[in-house]
Formats: structure tokens, C-alpha cells, sequence
């Protein structure tokens, strides 16, 4: 009897010990995944909480059905299969979805591929629900089995916002379908490329439409108005809709027969930044700083958390084109990460690697790391600071390599110590202190 109480006792302990492990690891800002049950587990978080950054590092099948109410953004060059059945109606007596994002939730795809693997069936890339946004940087959505009779369609938008800015949606019988619901749905198209389509865009209740960019072409229909469309729409221009097989553009609606001009609907406001993760003291410079258009919005959410060498790099690069209105277009390689902000980062000289051209993307940032790369950016955008000497009581601790941008950095009012006028030069920086201080660099240059 003792030995089996003895045994529970051990058994518990261990398992509090563990916990905190999966918590953590739940919680992480930033995951890798590789199997179908670590994408599944990722997204769907614990909750309503879970990584803001899910990578893709392998090839994945995947049959599950997620529903996404947070933000995340999914990067990497890989390829999600999604394998549905060859009935028409093939879940439920309804189609199925690789993900549904609902209210309050946004998905940004920055990179993989969603590959629809169905014959004869129903399968939707991604369903925008009401007040749910999706965001497409990269990447590309695509049906590996292209049939006339099927309903295989790449993003279905009932009554939530799809932005596209980039990528391409290809080989599906409708691209993009979007049902207004009463002109709260919207589809805003900045770049990126809807082709070889059987139907590229179709408009169904009155969505709100902006289309400023980007190809609509090569598909069987490009645009195709719906009956329940009752408003006037504005064709693209010329060099964005043309060269489709049978029609630019089809209306059904009486109402738009002749497809009368209008001007394009503005942006649908964006929702209001979620600041439930970071500090209260943080709070209100966070919420200029998004304003102001110097996050990223991967960096938007978990704002306590320790930052890593890629994020504040993303920071540091969304600053310097704000500020001098130019892109960087050159690019540094390195072995470990083809992140495109830490190749420009480096190109211009703000950033360097860490031996052997690697970068170490994902190792933590600490903070007299973060004063040398602040003030090399002032310095690139060419507005370099003052030479400084630093006034801690721990300089003796600060790096010989950080020591004059150190002062430079606390003379500019950039950074500040962290109490009893101590520095702490190798204590990490977190995403909140890293936006406030960006903040206040770009308050400083402006």
C-alpha cells in the first residue's frame, strides 16, 4: 500500500513539473511544425490562445477542420495538401476547409502553398467568416485536380474582408467567391495574381470590392456578378483585368447590366490593435506606433514576450522605408534564414551575423544589442547621433563594441535604464520595449 502510494505521489510531482514545459511551449510566440497533428495543434492553440507564427518546415497532408479566432500569420515555403473527399458534399453534407476564420480572427499567409487534392468534391482553401479578416502576402492556393462539375474554390469570403496583396490562386473552379452579406463582406486586391481559373472572382450580395492591383487573367470568367448584387461596381483597369477565355467580366444583375463607374470603396477600418498582451504602460505608445504603420503585423499580439534577432530586424527595416519612403532592393544572404528583412537589414549595414555567415534568426535580442542596431538605422537613414558617452552605474558591464552607441542611444533619449540607473546590457529585450523604443527613434528623425 505505501509503495503504491509512494508511486502516485512521484507520478504527480513529475507531472507538475511538466506542466509548466507544455505551457510554455503552447504559449511559444513562434513555432516550427512539421507533421499534420503539430499544424492541427498549432493553430487551434489552447484556449483561444496559442503561437502568433507557425512555420512550416516539411510537406504536410491535412484532413482536420481548424477554426482560427486570433491572429496568426503561417510562413513558409512548403506545401499543405488538403485531401478532402470525391463527394460533391463531402463533410457534414457541406464542403470542407482547410480553416475557418471567425470573428475576430486573422489569418495572414506569408509564404506556403495550400494545394486543394480533390477530384470530384467540395473543398474551400479558406473560409472568411463575418468580422474575420484574411490577409495574402505569398504563396499560393491551388487545385492539383481541375474539374468543371466540382466545387473546389480557393478563399470563400461570408461576410469577413480578404485582402490579397500578393501570391497567386490558381487551377480552382472559383478563386475567390465572395458573398457580401449585405455589403459587410469585402475583397480588396492590391497585387498578387487570380489565373487560369475557371472562375477568377465572384460577387454575390453586394461586397464591398477595391481592385487596385495585382492580374485578374486567364481565367474561363474573370469577374462574374451575381443576381443578389443590387449596387454599382467599378471595373479594374485594363492592365489588371484582361485576357480572359470567354469573359472579363458577367453580370447577372439587372441592376449592373451596364456596369456603371464608381470610385473604389476605401479600406474597411481595420480592427482596433489588440493590446490585452502587453504592459500597461506600454499600452498607449503600442497603439500610436501601429497607427503610425511601424509594426509588423506578426510583432501585433504577445507583446511581453522576449523579441528575437529576426523580429526586431522586421522592425528596424518597416522603420527605415517609412522614413526615407525607398525599399532597400539589395539583399545579403545567409545560411540560416531566407527572412527578406534580414537580408535587407543587412545590405544596408544595420545588422550582422553572428559566424559563418549565420544569422541565428531566432535567438534571443538583448539590449545593448538592440542600442548598437538602433543607432546604426539613425545613421542609415542619415540622421546619425551625436557621439555619447553612457552614464550607468553598470558601464563596466556594457560590451567595448556597444559602449559609444550605448551613450549615443540614452543621450538621444532613446533608451533608458532600467532602474536604480542601471542599464542592464545583457538583459533581453521584449516586443514592447523594442516598439516604444521605435516609436520614440521615429519621433526623433521625424
Amino acid at each position: 500500500m505505501k509503495k503504491r502510494v509512494l508511486a502516485f505521489i512521484l507520478s504527480a510531482v513529475l507531472l507538475l513539473a511538466v506542466m509548466p514545459l507544455m505551457t510554455a511551449d503552447v504559449y511559444a510566440s513562434e513555432v516550427r511544425v512539421g507533421t499534420a497533428a503539430e499544424l492541427y495543434s498549432a493553430l487551434s492553440g489552447v484556449d483561444g490562445q496559442g503561437p502568433s507564427t507557425i512555420i512550416l518546415t516539411n510537406d504536410i497532408t491535412f484532413s482536420q477542420k481548424v477554426r482560427l479566432d486570433r491572429t496568426v500569420t503561417l510562413r513558409g515555403g512548403y506545401t499543405i495538401i488538403l485531401a478532402g473527399s470525391d463527394d460533391v458534399r463531402s463533410v457534414e453534407g457541406m464542403w470542407h476547409t482547410f480553416i475557418t476564420v471567425n470573428q475576430g480572427g486573422h489569418l495572414i499567409l506569408d509564404g506556403p502553398t495550400i494545394q486543394l487534392e480533390c477530384a470530384h468534391g467540395a473543398l474551400r482553401g479558406v473560409v472568411v467568416g463575418r468580422g474575420a479578416y484574411l490577409t495574402m502576402l505569398d504563396g499560393e492556393i491551388w487545385c492539383s485536380s481541375q474539374n468543371i462539375v466540382a466545387e473546389n474554390w480557393g478563399v470563400h469570403v461570408g461576410g469577413g474582408t480578404f485582402t490579397m496583396k500578393g501570391g497567386a490562386i490558381t487551377r480552382t473552379n472559383a478563386a475567390v467567391y465572395v458573398w457580401g452579406d449585405g455589403e459587410v463582406g469585402a475583397f480588396i486586391m492590391k497585387g498578387g495574381e487570380i489565373s487560369g481559373n475557371v472562375l477568377g472572382v465572384a460577387l454575390v450580395y453586394n461586397p464591398i470590392v477595391t481592385i487596385t492591383g495585382g492580374v485578374i487573367t486567364d481565367n474561363v470568367i474573370g469577374i462574374e456578378i451575381g443576381a443578389m448584387f443590387t449596387t454599382e461596381f467599378s471595373v479594374p483597369d485594363s492592365s489588371i483585368l484582361y485576357g480572359n477565355r470567354l469573359y472579363d467580366i458577367r453580370s447577372f444583375s439587372d441592376a449592373v447590366d451596364s456596369i456603371p463607374p464608381r470610385l473604389p470603396p476605401s479600406d474597411p477600418p481595420p480592427l482596433p490593435p489588440n493590446l490585452s498582451t502587453a504592459s500597461t504602460w506600454a499600452q498607449e505608445g503600442i497603439s500610436e506606433a501601429i497607427g503610425l504603420g511601424i509594426v509588423p503585423e506578426t510583432l501585433q499580439n504577445y507583446y511581453t514576450n522576449d523579441i528575437t534577432r529576426a523580429e526586431f530586424t522586421a522592425i528596424a527595416v518597416l522603420i527605415y522605408e517609412t522614413i526615407t519612403g525607398r525599399e532597400i532592393t539589395g539583399r545579403v544572404a545567409f545560411n540560416d534564414t531566407d527572412d527578406i528583412n534580414v537580408q535587407k537589414a543587412a545590405y544596408i549595414r544595420i545588422i550582422s551575423g553572428t559566424g559563418n555567415n549565420y544569422f541565428s534568426p531566432d535567438m534571443q535580442f538583448n539590449r545593448e544589442q538592440a542600442a548598437v542596431i538602433v543607432s546604426r538605422l539613425a545613421a542609415a537613414i542619415g540622421q546619425p547621433f551625436p557621439e555619447a558617452t553612457p552614464e550607468f552605474t553598470d558601464n563596466d558591464e556594457i560590451s567595448s563594441w556597444a559602449l559609444e552607441q550605448t551613450g549615443q542611444v540614452q543621450s538621444a533619449g532613446i533608451m533608458e535604464g532600467i532602474g536604480s540607473g542601471n542599464f542592464n546590457p545583457h538583459g533581453t529585450f521584449t516586443r514592447e520595449q523594442s516598439i516604444i523604443t521605435m516609436l520614440r527613434l521615429f519621433h526623433y528623425i521625424s
